[in-house]
């Protein structure tokens, strides 16, 4: 059983082509669990690495666009969990044995172009019981988790996330920075948990504009 764990969220943009530079980052910075959006993965994808478990979703038409994952060390005693392939959720699970009882994990992505209500992000975290964290892109945003404004696709996620007595993170940076100069970068992507006190993690940014890290101990 683990005690202590190292979660990063990271939006690859297609996971294929950024395999080695995702194997490097786990490495250097000791991660035990990485949630992903936008795998682009197809039911003919498949990536194998040593010494870690990948479990995805594809988007439900089977075309390389969204899609999650969790990558997690094969040494955590876990299991999969929920798996939901929808065209407004791509989400990936996993439960994870700790010393202080059942963690569930989870990876999400949800394109921007659905413009979900409070009850759309309730039956979604409904699936989700006891002690857990997701994390992913869910391209919202509310000022709430530090986004500059927030936007009609931000307003759901927020009153379900309250009304499911859950708790929003980040570090507040932006986690978007779009090609278009003329766009302002901003942040679109956080962790949501239940059930866990906020003396027990703590939150990082590194790397890149567009990856964050919880580090939680027992």
């Amino acid at each position: 059983m683990v005690s202590t764990l190292q979660i990063m969220t990271w939006n690859s943009n297609g996971l294929l082509q950024q395999k080695e530079s995702l194997l490097g980052t786990l490495v250097e910075q000791k991660i035990d669990v990485c949630l992903i959006s936008e795998t682009h993965f197809t039911r003919e994808s498949y990536l194998k690495l040593r010494g870690i478990e990948v479990y995805h979703t594809i988007h439900p038409s089977n075309c390389a666009r969204g899609g999650s994952a969790v990558i997690i060390k094969t040494k955590i005693l876990h299991h999969e969990d929920v798996k939901i392939e929808k065209e407004e959720f791509q989400v990936t699970s996993v439960k994870i044995k700790t010393s202080t009882g059942a963690l569930t994990v989870a990876a999400i992505y949800s394109p921007p172009r659905h413009n979900l209500k409070r009850e759309d992000y309730l039956n979604l975290l409904q699936h989700f019981t006891g002690k857990f964290i997701i994390g992913g892109y869910l391209n919202s945003k509310h000022t709430y988790w530090g986004s500059r404004l927030t936007n009609t696709k931000g307003s759901g996620p927020y009153h379900a996330i309250k009304g499911y007595h859950c708790e929003g993170h980040t570090m507040g940076k932006p986690t978007y920075w779009p090609t278009d100069m003329n766009k302002i970068p901003d942040l679109i992507d956080f962790f949501v948990s239940k059930n866990l006190s906020s003396s027990f993690f703590s939150f990082h940014s590194f790397i890149s504009h567009s990856i964050d890290l919880i580090q939680m101990w027992n």
